[in-house]
């Protein structure tokens, strides 16, 4: 775990800052992904939603700029479906 504790720390940063955070292949560098949790734990659990793409097809700023948001907009319709706000 300490390890991987600079990581953690950021991603929970780039979650509070901006709902998502990605990952540029730190684990696998063939793998690239962006991540969001749900705002409220159902049944106590935390869940995630996860888009992971293969590097070689991901474009300049696609996670960031395209594929987070949208990631967001869609668990933030779940949550609204859900009750959960």
């Amino acid at each position: 775990l300490r390890k991987y504790q600079a990581a953690i720390t950021k991603s929970l940063e780039e979650i509070r800052g901006k709902g998502y955070c990605v990952s540029n292949g730190e684990l696998r560098r063939e793998v690239h992904a962006v991540g969001v949790p749900m705002r409220r734990t159902i049944d106590g659990e935390i869940l995630t939603f996860n888009c992971g793409v293969p590097a070689f097809v991901l474009k300049k700023g696609q996670l960031e700029e395209d594929l987070g948001p949208r990631l967001v907009a869609m668990v933030r319709n779940i949550e609204a479906a859900l009750g959960i706000h």
